[in-house]
């Protein structure tokens, strides 16, 4: 029987790790077939050529692509954006998470309950623009970080990822003379990097890729992110013409190949930063949302 039982687990796991390759490689496809394609010519691309390799390999497309002068400008607005943005949602998601988390402190379910509200109901486009108008957000780089601030989501898991971490620890630190401040910061939050980093990740996804806040209240070019430059190359490209963009019969690139090499240069930023922080990902947003 039990040589049975182990020759069956040995096929069914067999047949789940044939599975997960396939279904990771359908994912992967996509992200491939774009590398390959903005590698490729343009003429090789509008004819359908490509599959998962570059056909008539060069870099000219990404040459275009780096070479803009807008693309460092924009590229600096999202980055220091990102970071600024992950670091100042963080801080405040905790400062909010840590308290709430205690049973003894009274405002946990008013501010709770207001947290949600926001996920139930969002507010209508025109009276949102007028408050951050009234705020001073037109053309003000915080409108790409304050509108983000606090994540209903972010700070559920949060806050009870923080719930787990055992009390012993923080009664240790209160005998010892912290106050609440040093607990959080030099207790709570070394044992909840899992869950840091998770958020950490969902915070600067979320203000690496926003559209609408800057397209909405950013009018000025100095602060023009990846994602609305993104958007100019793909009108651009889609009105390419030998005139407009200087090609010549010798050019390999196009507006294919021009609209891959720009959609990947936008995303190899994240791409670069999960490996980092995988080994914690997928543990933070479990234990996070094991019990409210």
């Amino acid at each position: 029987m039990k040589d049975r039982s182990s020759h069956f687990d040995r096929i069914w796991s067999g047949i789940i790790t044939a599975l997960l390759i396939i279904l990771a490689l359908i994912a992967l496809y996509p992200v491939l077939f774009v590398i390959s394609e903005s590698l490729s010519s343009n003429s090789a691309a509008e004819r359908r050529e490509i599959f998962l390799w570059p056909v008539d390999f060069n870099l000219e497309s990404w040459e275009k692509v780096v070479s803009d002068p807008s693309v460092l400008r924009a590229l600096g607005t999202s980055l220091v954006s990102t970071v600024i943005g992950t670091a100042v949602c963080l801080f405040v998601t905790v400062l909010l998470a840590y308290p709430t988390s205690k049973k003894e402190f009274s405002l946990t379910k008013l501010i709770s309950l207001g947290v949600v509200f926001t996920m139930i109901l969002k507010p209508p486009m025109i009276p949102y623009f007028l408050t951050l108008r009234k705020y001073g957000m037109i053309n003000n780089f915080l409108v790409l970080i304050l509108p983000h601030t606090v994540i209903a989501y972010n700070y559920f898991v949060i806050r009870n990822f923080i719930k787990q971490v055992p009390y012993s620890l923080e009664e240790s630190a209160l005998i010892d003379g912290a106050n609440p401040y040093q607990i959080l910061f030099h207790v709570v939050l070394p044992v909840s990097k899992a869950a840091l980093s998770t958020i950490g990740l969902f915070y600067a996804v979320l203000v690496w890729n926003q559209f609408y806040h800057p397209k909405l209240f950013l009018q000025d070019d100095t602060y023009t992110t990846i994602q609305i430059y993104l958007r100019q190359v793909l009108d651009r490209t889609s009105s390419m013409d030998i005139s407009y963009s200087g090609l010549n019969p010798n050019a390999k690139y196009g507006p294919v190949t021009l609209n891959s090499a720009a959609v990947m240069f936008l995303t190899l930023p994240i791409l670069c930063v999960y490996p980092f922080i995988q080994k914690n990902f997928v543990k933070g947003a479990a234990l996070g949302a094991i019990k409210g």
